[in-house]
């Protein structure tokens, strides 16, 4: 009798509990660069250091800037690919934030590793 008494009210919220996402388990789709990509010398990387901020190519950015940067950088390219590097301690949303950036602006953009993109 009291475990019929418990259903409407624990049904309802073991279902909110499985409707809601873990943050831990979120994840940003980026496509891994095809191998021409990498082989390129005029690759660009976005990095996403463990320390915090934005670097392409190495040199550090404010965040706020970063949509005129690339403007910049891929104004005159003909193709317009970008890499992106994050550390591990980096959240999805920041991921995608930048990834949101960079496609806004007509860039296609693709995942590496920090092996895959070392200079």
């Amino acid at each position: 009798m009291r475990a019929a008494r418990l259903v409407p009210i624990a049904l309802p919220a073991l279902l909110a509990l499985l409707a809601v996402p873990a943050r831990a388990q979120q994840r940003v789709v980026v496509p891994p660069p095809p191998a021409e990509i990498l082989a390129s010398h005029t690759r660009i990387v976005l990095e996403l250091p463990a320390s915090g901020g934005v670097s392409i190519n190495g040199q550090p950015i404010p965040a706020a800037r970063l949509d005129r940067e690339l403007d910049a950088i891929y104004s005159l390219r003909p193709v317009k690919v970008l890499l992106i590097s994050a550390a591990a301690s980096r959240t999805a949303e920041e991921i995608e934030r930048v990834k949101a950036i960079a496609e806004r602006r007509g860039i296609r953009v693709f995942a590496a590793t920090a092996e895959g993109i070392r200079r």
